[in-house]
């Protein structure tokens, strides 16, 4: 691809570092300006610690291979299947070009997130103001779905039971414990008034930072509120669109495989060297890659330089898409193939199949963050992922983890869900799985270069259509392999 100014390996630093930074050649100059190159390693006066005006700086440094991955075991074996034998064929059986949407509702006011969308602008109090909205609108919703009378303000005390809305919080830390579950009400309900939650009352609980709900309870003395019972949203419908996946067509076949592409003791792509050989020769209609590329806390990026800086993306989220072409656009096309670079989080469509997207690991954010207790024993990864569908978030936990730099009026316009997917992507560093979630194809395809070192790969058959309207995870296959 020479004809790409900035793709995405060139972003990366896929290979080598063949020039030095400009500040860095300014500075490597004599005070004659003749870019006469001083003679010994130096430290340059301004730049980072660890560069110096040393040949080093200009010369390609190799990437090792990885002894972890070469040394790997169980190539290619399963390790979760979903709706299918050992015996499926994962080939694209007809050569059709799938052609891949982001998916918009009617409701949709904000349009797409844009590569020069503006953020960290917003001042405090703006922040609040857009937060609180949310929340408030979240929770209107669930006083109308459970038909419950109105709400009262955290702020009177009384003996009755009576509906609270809010946010759960945890203590300074965000942690939930027993005895440090918080609860926030809304501006419109109790000025933002804060209250403790005592919930020895209740027989079952699901709750995580920033999680909106109403409560029933009463509320002595106006400072802790006794739950009697937890009401939460209920997910959005499914989207209403024909499946374009029929007899001409064959099954969709998709390929998913989520980032770091490097293992953690190397900078070398091996792992996404031999999936991109996988994808030649099994030739899905469309493969999903999900970032990073490349982790910008890797250990090893400390040998090139001090900052991390130049090799991830705008550091915030939710993130615009790769900017992969000299024309700012987020489509190209190479011969007959089309790469798509789309937001994080995104919700795409592909055959009439809609498919919700983040790179961001919520599954492990919320389950460090949980408290839990049930009378019988639930999946909890299927609990997370039914409650962010219950939330219409990609990423309900709140306060957000320390390495999410998450922009609060992005938040609200682009990281809530327009649809309840039919499949829905949550890579992540716990066990990968595919699950059916209410009728939601929820999949974790794990991580390809570290941990169990694994893809997912889906396909949806062709609907009968003697049956009529058909649930997508009802002709879903899917599996999980080792690269």
């Amino acid at each position: 691809m020479d004809y790409l100014d900035d793709d995405v390996s060139k972003l990366y630093g896929i290979n080598t570092i063949y020039k030095a930074r400009p500040e860095v050649e300014e500075a490597l100059k004599t005070p004659d300006g003749r870019g006469n190159v001083q003679k010994g390693p130096r430290r340059i006066a301004g730049t980072p610690k660890g560069i110096y005006s040393s040949p080093s700086v200009y010369t390609p440094v190799p990437l090792s291979e990885s002894e972890n991955y070469g040394g790997r075991t169980g190539k290619g074996d399963v390790v979760f299947r979903y709706n299918c034998s050992d015996s499926t064929d994962w080939s694209e059986v007809k050569d059709v070009k799938w052609e891949v949407e982001l998916f918009k509702s009617e409701d949709n006011q904000h349009g797409f997130l844009q590569k020069d969308a503006k953020f960290m602008f917003q001042k405090a109090r703006d922040m609040a103001v857009a937060m609180n909205r949310a929340i408030h609108n979240l929770a209107t919703t669930i006083i109308d779905e459970n038909d419950l009378e109105g709400y009262q303000s955290l702020k009177e005390s009384t003996t009755e039971v009576a509906i609270y809305v809010g946010r759960v919080r945890g203590d300074g830390n965000g942690k939930l414990t027993a005895g440090s579950v918080y609860f926030e009400g809304t501006l419109e309900s109790s000025d933002g008034h804060v209250v403790s939650l005592d919930l020895s009352s209740l027989d079952e609980c699901f709750l995580f930072p920033g999680q909106v709900v109403a409560l029933g309870g009463s509320n002595n003395l106006g400072k802790c509120v006794v739950v009697k019972n937890v009401f939460s949203p209920r997910p959005l419908p499914f989207p209403e669109m024909p499946l374009k996946i029929n007899r001409n067509t064959g099954p969709l076949n998709i390929m998913i495989a989520a980032g770091p592409f490097t293992p953690p003791d190397s900078l070398s792509f091996e792992a996404f060297d031999d999936l991109l050989e996988k994808i030649k020769e099994v030739k899905p209609g469309v493969c999903i890659l999900l970032g990073p590329f490349l982790d910008d806390a890797h250990a090893k990026l400390d040998e090139f330089v001090e900052s991390s800086r130049e090799v991830h993306h705008l550091p915030v989220y939710p993130t615009p898409p790769y900017n992969i072409c000299n024309d700012n656009n987020s489509i190209i096309k190479i011969g007959e193939d089309i790469i798509t670079a789309v937001p994080d989080p995104s919700t795409i469509s592909i055959g009439g199949v809609v498919i919700g997207l983040t790179s961001t690991d919520i599954l492990t954010h919320i389950q460090e963050n949980i408290l839990a207790h049930a009378t019988i024993h639930t999946d909890r990864f299927s609990r997370i992922a039914r409650e962010m569908l219950s939330q219409r978030s990609f990423y309900p936990f709140y306060p957000p983890s320390e390495n999410v730099p998450l922009d609060i009026d992005l938040w609200t316009k682009y990281a809530q869900m327009e649809c309840t997917p039919h499949i829905l992507v949550l890579p992540s560093k716990l066990n990968p799985f595919i699950k059916d979630v209410d009728k939601t194809v929820t999949l974790n395809p794990g991580k390809l270069a570290s941990g169990k070192r694994t893809y997912a790969r889906l396909q949806i058959e062709v609907p009968d259509d003697s049956l009529g309207c058909v649930n997508v995870a009802d002709i879903t296959m899917g599996e999980i392999v080792k690269i």
